[in-house]
């Protein structure tokens, strides 16, 4: 087999709305540092509420910046 013939592409499922999508972890400069299980419905719920407030147009890039602090997610 040839490097990239990996023969038939993995199955994919669609998520639902209440499976983790990311683990976010605090810095901890109020306490103890926290870790967060955001969901895939928590993630769209902030995305659509962003737009709602920002001028996006299709093709856009949006970077989020996080110090190195922060980064541990």
């Amino acid at each position: 087999m040839q490097q990239g013939d990996a023969g038939s592409p993995p199955s994919y499922e669609n998520p639902t709305k209440d499976e983790i999508y990311i683990m976010s972890y605090t810095s901890g400069t109020t306490g103890d540092a926290k870790g967060v299980k955001m969901s895939h419905d928590n993630v769209l719920s902030n995305a659509r509420c962003a737009e709602s407030r920002l001028t996006i147009h299709p093709g856009d890039s949006v970077i989020s910046y996080l110090p190195y602090t922060h980064s541990f997610e």
